[in-house]
């Protein structure tokens, strides 16, 4: 999930809780909306900006397109 490169330990720790909470929600949802990346930085104590930055340097894709492949 995360690349092996990513230099900043933060954005890797944050890109893994996000991802941790995506993987987890996915099946709770059942509307595209209801996991927002507003309510995902809430959940992690970031603004949404900071957490798209982290997990797309740490990850490659965006949290969206995360969510769309674990959907699929």
């Amino acid at each position: 999930m995360v690349r092996q490169s990513a230099e900043n330990s933060a954005d890797v720790a944050l890109a893994q809780q996000a991802a941790d909470l995506i993987e987890q929600r996915i099946t709770e949802i059942d509307k595209p909306g209801q996991l927002s990346l507003k309510v995902l930085a809430a959940d992690l104590g970031t603004s949404p900006t900071q957490l798209q930055k982290a997990f797309t340097r740490a990850v490659g894709i965006s949290p969206w397109d995360y969510g769309a492949e674990k959907r699929a």
